[in-house]
């Protein structure tokens, strides 16, 4: 178990040091960035690649024996964030690792299944004129966990983690990219007696990155104002005058 678990800690460090990479750069093209502020987004649309690592044990494929699930590299995760203010939102997310191929079982290969569904609330601090966010998030759910061996079944599922989004020019700022969402996982389930009895998934990894679509904004737009100059200011019956509008 001890070697699955450092395994478990190696595969998630790594992802996580290959996500991170871009970061470093990041905060060196933002450090110096002028220009207009960004109104942060009211709701955030997140869609992209994720992938899992459990750290618990399958029960009893054949007979009596026990081995680790297998870490899930290829996944799908898509978000909807609703926020209130500039920093507080609550967000709703689904998700969702199948190992395949689910043919030709071995001991090695048990055919992992996991796909969940969480809700929760989000912290953000918008950076840089509101061209970088990153943010903060708790939730709780439900997750479905199984393998081929075993029945799939439904157990609590928490979350905590954290994202940084950068915005891009493209579409009038509404698309940005989540260079990466890692996350804590800690899972619940209750397998059949036969299966492996209760188990606690913990902890359980996830690391995610995609693409970010974002709708309204929490600042208001600016009042639209209108003026209107005369030219010349004063005249006789018959002169010509020009009125000109400004909005």
């Amino acid at each position: 178990m001890s070697n699955h678990v450092l395994k478990t800690v190696g595969r998630f460090l790594a992802l996580a040091t290959a996500a991170l990479l871009p970061v470093a750069a990041l905060a060196q093209a933002t450090a110096g960035a002028t220009g207009t502020a960004l109104s942060p987004p009211k709701w955030d649309i997140f869609a992209g690649y994720s992938a899992l690592i459990p750290n618990g044990d399958i029960c009893c494929y054949p007979a009596g024996h026990v081995f680790g699930y297998n870490s899930i590299d290829y996944g799908a995760i898509l978000s909807i964030t609703r926020y209130f203010n500039n920093y507080v939102g609550i967000r709703i997310e689904g998700d969702e690792h199948i190992l395949l191929p689910e043919t030709n079982i071995t001991t090695s290969q048990p055919g992992d299944d996991f796909s969940g569904g969480y809700g929760g609330v989000v912290f953000r601090i918008p950076l840089s004129n509101g061209k970088v966010i990153p943010s903060f998030h708790v939730m709780a759910g439900a997750e479905q966990v199984g393998s081929i061996p075993q029945t799939d079944v439904f157990g609590f599922a928490f979350t905590a983690g954290g994202s940084l989004d950068v915005r891009t020019p493209a579409f009038d700022h509404h698309l940005s990219i989540r260079l990466f969402q890692a996350d804590y996982q800690f899972v619940h389930a209750n397998f059949a007696a036969n299966q492996g009895g209760t188990y606690n998934f913990n902890p359980q990894g996830r690391l995610s990155a995609g693409l970010v679509w974002s709708i309204g904004m929490i600042a208001p737009p600016p009042p639209v104002t209108y003026s209107c100059s005369v030219s010349p200011s004063s005249g006789y019956p018959g002169d010509p005058i020009t009125v000109t509008g400004t909005a």
